[in-house]
């Protein structure tokens, strides 16, 4: 990747940001396990190891496909309905479960190469390659500033963006933020309203047979809690096996999640690979707008988590331009004027690509799919492939297969 061509900055957390942890503590016998834990990354540092809560860049990146599949669709289908395969193939990158089923020529390098699609996230049976990587969104804080995944220039405190600090009361210099404290838990009680009656005038007004019918709920419920209360106490005493005991009847529930408080600033690093075109780059952009405006990062977002600020930076061919036209961009996020070109490339390149040239990228080859717009492209690898001799290859050197990623 190169220092030359990325967009880097700070995501600023506007509410709470969740996202799930397979991590989760032993239930005991019976239970379930109703605290979520949100993603963490263990570093070392000088004293120890440490909890960074993270948002995964894999989960990003996805969002960003995502984004990208809807704007090119949006522009090749121009309204008509597409293959359920070619759906597929640009949301989740292939269809079905990836596998390597043939390796990769010559031509289709090609034309993957110059798909503004394609070429930028890659995928497919054959496993294209991409062309740009994301970074997990971290914490910018000392420790993560130490290590060196955020770069140095975000350790000024001066600047609002940046490491949150502990201020005290005394007047004394301030304390950088532990990843700890970035952590907060929300606990969430579930209600169940027929069991617990918590409208009666509704329940008779609009309920047949209203007190004939919550009255046996209720009996329901309470003759389940009673039978599970029983059975946890036969598995304490190894009558039964835990799986035996019975599962909960009644909805009223409380659990309780894991989040990263809102107002941390998350450091964003997107790498593009030297060769990426302006087109590309464009596609990219708009995906990016698109996310930041949906903001809706991680999970529980029907309870309003998730929603962030983005000041970001555009550095191409090492010249560097605000990304958007916003200091913090969020769901009224629009790209700078400074972006118009690389839209107008994107633009431009989409008006080339072809439904059938699309699908084509995931199935397997020899699927008949007519698409002419692949045979200026053939050529140009005929031409290519002219050109080499054997004598191109240094004496005395070993040729290795093409990676087929």
């Amino acid at each position: 990747m190169t220092i030359s061509n990325r967009i880097t900055g700070v995501i600023r957390l506007t509410t709470p940001l969740h996202c799930a942890s397979s991590d989760k503590p032993q239930a005991k016998p019976g239970e379930t396990n109703t605290f979520t834990p949100t993603s963490k990354r263990s570093i070392v540092t000088a004293k120890g190891h440490e909890a960074i809560p993270y948002f995964p860049g894999n989960d990003f990146r996805g969002r960003l496909r995502r984004k990208a599949a809807t704007i090119v669709l949006d522009k090749i289908a121009a309204g008509k309905k597409v293959k359920l395969e070619l759906y597929a193939g640009l949301v989740n990158g292939s269809i079905g479960v990836i596998q390597k089923e043939q390796v990769l020529t010559v031509e289709e390098v090609l034309r993957a190469s110059s798909n503004i699609y394609m070429g930028l996230f890659g995928g497919g049976p054959r496993v294209l390659k991409s062309r740009y990587r994301v970074s997990d969104l971290v914490p910018i804080i000392g420790s993560m500033i130490d290590i060196g995944t955020v770069p140095e220039a975000y350790r000024d405190v001066s600047d609002s963006r940046v490491m949150p600090m502990k201020y005290k009361a005394s007047g004394a210099e301030p304390d950088p933020m532990a990843a700890k404290e970035l952590v907060e838990t929300t606990t969430v009680y579930r209600r169940d309203d027929v069991y617990s009656v918590a409208r009666p005038d509704e329940i008779t007004r609009f309920v047949e047979d209203a007190q004939a019918q919550v009255a046996a709920y209720q009996g329901a419920a309470s003759d389940g809690a009673s039978q599970r209360k029983a059975d946890k106490a036969k598995a304490k005493a190894g009558e039964i096996s835990a799986d035996e005991i019975r599962g909960k009847t009644n909805l009223q529930n409380i659990l309780s999640f894991e989040s990263i408080r809102a107002g941390t600033p998350m450091y964003f690093d997107l790498d593009f690979k030297d060769d990426v075109s302006d087109a590309h780059v464009g596609l990219l952009l708009l995906a990016l707008r698109d996310l930041v405006r949906e903001q809706e990062l991680g999970g529980w977002v029907r309870a309003g988590l998730g929603k962030f600020n983005a000041d970001l930076t555009l550095t191409r061919n090492g010249v560097q331009y605000q990304l958007f036209e916003q200091k913090w961009a969020g769901a009224d996020a629009t790209l700078s004027a400074a972006m118009a070109p690389f839209e107008a490339k994107a633009s431009e390149e989409m008006d080339k690509v072809t439904l059938d040239g699309m699908l084509e990228f995931f199935l397997p080859r020899g699927s008949k799919v007519k698409d002419t717009t692949k045979a200026p492209l053939k050529a140009k690898a005929s031409e290519e492939l002219d050109k080499v001799t054997l004598d191109d290859a240094p004496r005395g050197s070993k040729v290795n297969d093409a990676e087929t990623v």
